[in-house]
C-alpha cells in the first residue's frame, strides 16, 4: 500500500522524484534507505527488489550482535547485512537478509565468499520482519553489479564496449549510489536522469555510475553527453563527471573530466548544453563513468539533468536533446512533432535535425529519402531526428522560400546536404497537411555561422493566423502592458492601449509583408474590422493605408466602424488598389491613443484579389481556406482541378494549387 501511495503522491509532486521513481521492481529496485523508510509491512510483500552493498552478517540470534566484516570459513552462512554504502557500519541503517539453503546461499554468503564484502548486489525476496527488524527473507534471485536478473536466473554481464543511454529508466547495470538517488524523468519528448536536493536531507553526495567499460575495446574513445540545470543562479550545488576505477566512489580512484556545463539561471531551466568531445584514449583496462551531485546544508538546491550519454556508439553525431524553440535552445524534431500542428502559426520557431530527403509532388506520402531522382525538389526538404530516418511520420516537411535560404539548403543544387545537421528558424504550421515548418528565414549547419534573414518579394496570400505575418512596431511598451498590436485567435489582429484602468499614449503600426502586384490587374483589398469603445468616444478609427516600398502611406477608403461599447464586425467591401498594379506594396494599420480614451480594435479576414495578365482570376485568401478547413467557398456547379488536370472534390482538398472553374471563369486557389 505504501508503495502505491508513494507513486500517487509522486505523480502530484508531493514526494521527491527519487521516491516516486523507485518501485521495488527489477527495473527500479529500492535503495536500502527507501526499503527501511517503508517500515515493517503488516503483510509480507513478496517479489521486492532492493539494491545495496554487502557489509557484514549476524552471527547469532540478535541483530545488535551484527559484525561488519567476514566470518571464519566455517562461520555464519545463513544471512548477510546490506547497507547503502560499502562503508556502512551502523546496524540500524542496514537490512538483514536471509539466505535460503542452496545455490543462492552458496553464491552470496561471506564465509564461503569473503570477496563479496563490499560488493554491490540486487536481491529479490519477501519484505517482512527478520531478526525483529525490517528485513528481506526468502531470496529468490540476485545479481551482483554487472549482472542481470532474468526471472530467478543470474545472467553474468561482462564489461561493455559502448554507452548509448538516454535514461528512459535508470538501467539496472548503472550504480545509483547515495541517500537520495538519481531518478528518470521526461519533459515533452526527452528522457533524462535527474537529481535534486529538494525535499531531501543534506548534505548530498550522490553518484550515477556506468557499468564497467573495457575502454581498450572501444574503437572511438570519445565520450559525449548533454546536461541541464534548473535553479537559482546563486546555488552552491555542484555537478561533475569523472572516470573511476571501480563503481564504489568511496574507494575508487577518480579523475574529473573537463566538460562544458550548463549555467544555473535565476529561475527555471537552462537550455541543454553539449559536453563537447571528451577524449578517453589515455585510459586503459576497465573504467567507469560517474556523474556526481554534491550539495551542502546551506545550498540553494539546484536540479541537474543528464542524458544522451554516448561512447563508441557509432559515427552519427547526437543532436541536442532539444529546448524551448529559441536560437539558444532549438527544439528537436521529436519535440516539434510532439507539440502537434498548432491552431495558429508559431513564428520564429527554432528546430534542429538532419536533412534526410524531399517531397517531389503534392503529397507527403510521396516523400523520397535521399538526394537523387528526376524530380529532386528545390522548394522543400525533410528534417528528421536521425540521419538514417526513413519513416515520414517521424519527419518535418520544411518549406524553403525563394532566395538565399532555398539556394543553400535544397537537395537538387546541394546533394551533399543529405545527412547534414542543420538548425532552422521558421514558422511552425501546417505544411503538406502535416506538422511542418514554413517561411524559413535563418539557418545554420552544425558548426557553421548563422545566415542572416533574407527578405524577398512574393504574392501575399492574406493574413494567415497570427500577428507575426506583420512587422509590428509598438514603440516602447510601459510596464504591465502586454500588447498593442497582437493576435487574438477569436478576433484576429487586435490592438489596445487600455491597461490597468489607465490609458496609454500610443502610435503603433502593424505592417504587412511585401505584396507583389507586378503581374496583376483589377486588384482589390477587403477586410472585416470592429472596435470596442470602453468609455467616451475614440475620436478616430485606426488608420488603414497602402504604400509602395519605402513610399509614403496613403489611406484606403473603408466604411467607418460604429462607435459602440461592444464589438461589431463590419465588412469593408472591396477597395480598389488599381493605382498600385504593376508595383510592390505593403498594407499598414496605425493605432493611436491620446492616453485618455482607449478603444480596442480588431481586424480579420484580410483579402487581396485580382486578375493576372493571363486572364485567370487570382484569389489570395489563405485565411478563408484555413477557417473552412480544407474547403473553399465557390458558386454552385464549380469544380476544382489539380495542376495536372485531375478533378477534385471541393470539400476535401489536400494542400496544393488548384484551378476552380465556374462558367467561363477560372479561379486559382492555394490550399495550405
Amino acid at each position: 500500500m505504501k508503495k502505491f501511495l508513494l507513486t500517487v503522491l509522486g505523480f502530484f509532486g508531493l514526494v521527491s522524484g527519487a521516491a516516486a521513481q523507485a518501485t521495488g521492481t527489477p527495473e527500479s529496485p529500492l535503495t536500502v534507505e527507501q526499503f527501511l523508510d517503508e517500515g515493517i509491512p503488516a503483510v509480507a510483500v513478496a517479489n521486492t527488489y532492493v539494491t545495496g552493498y554487502i557489509v557484514g552478517y549476524v552471527p547469532d540470534m540478535y541483530l545488535s550482535a551484527a559484525v561488519f566484516g567476514v566470518p571464519d570459513a566455517d562461520g555464519q552462512k545463513a544471512n548477510i547485512l546490506i547497507g547503502g554504502s560499502s562503508a556502512e557500519d551502523e546496524v540500524t541503517l542496514c537490512i538483514p537478509v536471509q539466505l535460503p539453503a542452496g545455490d543462492i546461499r552458496n553464491a552470496i554468503n561471506l564465509a564461503a565468499n569473503p570477496d563479496n564484502l563490499g560488493r554491490r548486489i540486487t536481491l529479490c525476496g519477501s519484505h517482512e520482519k527478520y531478526f525483529g527488524a525490517n528485513g528481506l527473507k526468502g531470496v529468490t534471485a540476485y545479481a551482483f553489479d554487472g549482472q542481470t536478473i532474468t526471472g530467478g536466473t543470474v545472467v553474468p554481464a561482462g564489461p561493455v564496449t559502448s554507452l548509448s543511454e538516454d535514461f528512459a529508466s535508470i538501467p539496472s547495470n548503472w550504480s545509483n549510489i547515495g541517500s537520495k538517488p538519481f531518478y528518470s524523468t521526461s519533459y515533452q519528448n526527452d528522457t533524462y536522469a535527474a537529481m535534486t536536493g529538494f525535499k531531501g536531507t543534506a548534505p548530498f553526495d550522490q553518484w550515477l555510475i556506468s557499468p564497467a567499460i573495457d575502454i581498450e575495446k572501444c574503437a572511438e574513445k570519445v565520450l559525449t553527453f548533454n546536461n541541464q540545470v534548473n535553479g537559482y543562479g546563486s546555488t552552491t550545488t555542484t555537478f561533475k563527471a569523472y572516470v573511476l576505477t571501480s563503481n564504489d566512489p568511496a574507494t575508487a580512484t577518480k579523475t574529473e573530466l573537463n566538460a562544458n556545463w550548463a549555467t544555473a539561471p535565476a529561475s527555471g531551466y537552462s537550455g541543454w548544453v553539449e559536453s563537447g568531445a571528451i577524449d578517453l584514449s589515455a585510459y586503459k583496462g576497465q573504467i567507469y563513468i560517474g556523474f556526481n551531485y554534491v550539495a551542502s546544508e546551506d545550498a540553494n538546491y539546484a536540479t541537474w539533468c543528464v542524458t544522451k550519454v554516448r561512447l563508441n556508439a557509432g559515427s552519427e553525431p547526437v543532436p541536442p536533446v532539444g529546448g524551448n524553440g529559441t536560437a539558444e535552445a532549438p527544439l528537436s524534431v521529436d519535440q516539434l512533432l510532439a507539440k502537434g500542428t498548432p491552431a495558429a502559426a508559431v513564428a520564429n520557431t527554432w528546430v534542429k535535425g538532419y536533412i534526410v530527403g524531399y517531397i517531389p509532388g503534392m503529397n507527403l506520402s510521396e516523400a523520397v529519402f535521399g538526394a537523387t531522382g528526376s524530380e529532386v525538389s528545390k522548394t522543400n526538404i525533410l528534417l528528421a531526428g536521425s540521419a538514417t530516418e526513413t519513416s515520414v511520420d517521424k519527419c518535418i516537411p520544411v518549406q524553403l522560400p525563394a532566395g538565399a535560404v532555398r539556394d543553400a539548403l535544397n537537395l537538387s543544387d546541394n546533394p551533399g546536404n543529405l545527412g547534414r545537421l542543420v538548425t532552422l528558424c521558421g514558422s511552425q504550421e501546417k505544411y503538406f497537411g502535416a506538422n511542418g515548418l514554413k517561411s524559413v528565414t535563418t539557418y545554420t549547419f552544425d558548426g557553421a555561422p548563422v545566415v542572416p534573414p533574407v527578405t524577398s518579394s512574393y504574392i501575399y496570400e492574406g493574413l494567415v493566423n497570427n500577428a507575426d505575418d506583420f512587422v509590428i512596431d509598438n514603440g516602447t511598451l510601459p510596464e504591465g502592458l502586454s500588447y498593442i498590436w497582437a493576435w487574438d485567435d477569436r478576433y484576429g489582429l487586435k490592438a489596445s492601449a487600455y491597461v490597468q484602468n489607465v490609458g496609454y499614449v500610443s502610435d503603433a503600426w502593424a505592417i504587412s509583408p511585401v505584396i507583389d502586384l507586378t503581374d496583376c490587374t483589377d486588384v482589390t483589398v477587403s477586410l472585416s474590422q470592429a472596435a470596442n469603445f470602453f468609455k467616451g468616444t475614440f475620436g478616430e478609427q485606426a488608420f488603414f493605408g497602402v504604400r509602395t516600398e519605402g513610399g509614403e502611406w496613403q489611406p484606403v477608403d473603408l466604411p467607418a466602424v460604429p462607435e459602440t461599447d461592444s464589438w461589431t464586425f463590419v465588412d469593408s467591401g472591396e477597395a480598389s488598389l488599381a493605382e498600385y498594379e504593376g508595383k510592390k506594396i505593403q498594407l499598414g494599420f496605425n493605432y493611436k491613443s491620446n492616453g485618455t480614451v482607449c478603444g480596442t480594435w480588431e481586424i480579420k479576414n484580410l483579402k487581396v484579389s485580382g486578375t493576372d495578365k493571363s486572364g485567370v482570376i487570382t484569389i489570395l485568401d489563405a485565411m478563408s481556406v484555413r477557417v473552412n478547413g480544407r474547403s473553399i467557398e465557390a458558386p454552385a456547379g464549380a469544380k476544382a482541378y489539380s495542376i495536372n488536370g485531375i478533378e477534385s472534390g471541393l470539400d476535401n482538398l489536400t494542400p496544393g494549387l488548384y484551378i476552380v472553374r465556374t462558367g467561363n471563369k477560372a479561379v486559382k486557389v492555394v490550399v495550405k
